[in-house]
């Protein structure tokens, strides 16, 4: 259950239910506060329509943040949004491979980029030999549009599991709306594989059977590590 209600724009003032337009489970949390939702989805309007960043790496780093965090909510939606962007199914699955430290055909550009989400995601803050790699190609303002781009999707999960549903997903391909039981990594296995459609069982195999901390403080940790059995 959200921990604030979900507003319609009914519930709104004139001036403020511009606010959904798009009526995302995060959005209708969020407008319980107006203003503040306004200034967040500010940022995500940057990043989405006015960034000078590849706008394919945008959505890589994005889904390694939603991977890392193993938040349903946040996959569901880039993994749609970045096939709208150039981001392919092999794409993904060599995310999913990089993080594990398995060896990509990816670009050194790409897996730059991926290492600099994970390192903000898990460590707070991005190395310097993978600043260093990423300046020579990206310069100065696509870097703060890279880093301001992995903190804000970090504080998307955040807000989801501060104050809304945490684990709500929106298969936004068909319409349909979907939350997986309060069951634990078996119930986010298969919402993730539903949400994304397209991946080989074998890919979700690759989280690691470890406790989690921060925005991926879910209650999906990986035990048995048997997802073919979950699905």
């Amino acid at each position: 259950m959200a921990r604030v209600p979900y507003l319609n724009p009914a519930d709104l003032s004139p001036e403020n239910q511009d606010l959904l337009k798009r009526p995302i489970a995060l959005a209708r949390a969020l407008v319980n506060s107006p203003d503040a939702a306004r200034a967040f989805f500010g940022v995500g309007q940057f990043i989405r329509f006015r960034s000078a960043l590849d706008p394919r790496l945008r959505e890589l780093a994005i889904l390694q943040v939603g991977w890392l965090a193993r938040s349903p909510y946040e996959w569901s939606h880039h993994v749609k949004i970045g096939h709208d962007f150039g981001v392919t199914d092999d794409d993904i699955r060599a995310l999913i491979d990089d993080t594990a430290g398995r060896p990509t055909a990816l670009d050194v550009l790409t897996r730059s980029v991926l290492q600099a989400a994970r390192e903000i995601t898990r460590d707070g803050a991005m190395a310097a030999a993978t600043f260093a790699a990423l300046q020579p190609a990206l310069g100065n303002a696509q870097i703060v549009d890279l880093t301001l781009t992995i903190a804000f999707y970090n504080a998307v999960v955040y807000a989801m599991t501060g104050v809304a549903r945490s684990r709500d997903i929106e298969d936004i391909g068909s319409g349909r709306r979907f939350a997986p039981a309060a069951g634990g990594e078996a119930a986010i296995a298969a919402a993730l594989v539903r949400a994304a459609g397209r991946f080989l069982r074998r890919d979700l195999r690759m989280w690691p059977g470890k406790s989690v901390s921060g925005p991926a403080a879910q209650p999906c940790l990986l035990r048995s590590g048997r997802w073919a059995e979950a699905l």
